[in-house]
């Protein structure tokens, strides 16, 4: 008998982790459908919700800020840069409700697992026109349940937001 702890103690976290990613993917996938069907002009300045965080100029940047911002507990930035249904915020409306869901998912994640979105670092993107993908081969110092997230993004107004 070995005083090792059992290893099915660590899967619940690992587990959480690709549950939230695979959640992230699918509404992603979703909201790049309604992204179709009326983007329009909407820009990165032409919101209604205030924001202190500059969109940035790259799919890659926009991810990384999306993650280092959850890593921080920091719900508001990470929003800055999201895009829930396929657009990005412009009501104060959107912006709570995506602050709230944002802290709902966090609750779920072992902090341990939220500290270490703090080091990763996004090397290069999928690009398609108005659209694009950040795979897994992206993703350097991710946390092991983060190795199968894919992000989805969406340009307006010169601006990458990441599909939540």
């Amino acid at each position: 008998m070995t005083d090792a702890p059992p290893r099915h103690r660590e899967r619940p976290a690992r587990r959480r982790a690709l549950l939230i990613a695979a959640l992230v993917a699918g509404i992603a996938l979703t909201g790049v459908v309604s992204l179709m069907s009326g983007l329009g002009t909407v820009g990165a300045r032409g919101s209604h919700a205030q924001t202190t965080v500059d969109v940035p100029s790259t799919p890659a940047r926009s991810v990384e800020m999306l993650l280092h911002a959850l890593g921080e507990g920091d719900v508001g930035a990470a929003c800055a840069v999201a895009a829930p249904d396929g657009l990005p915020i412009r009501t104060d409306h959107a912006l709570k409700r995506c602050e709230k869901a944002l802290e709902r998912l966090m609750n779920d994640l072992d902090p341990r697992v939220l500290e270490g979105y703090r080091d990763v670092s996004v090397r290069g993107a999928r690009v398609e026109g108005g659209n694009a993908t950040v795979e897994p081969r992206h993703l350097v110092d991710a946390p092991v349940g983060m190795r199968n997230a894919v992000f989805v993004l969406v340009r307006a107004g010169g601006a990458w937001y990441v599909v939540v």
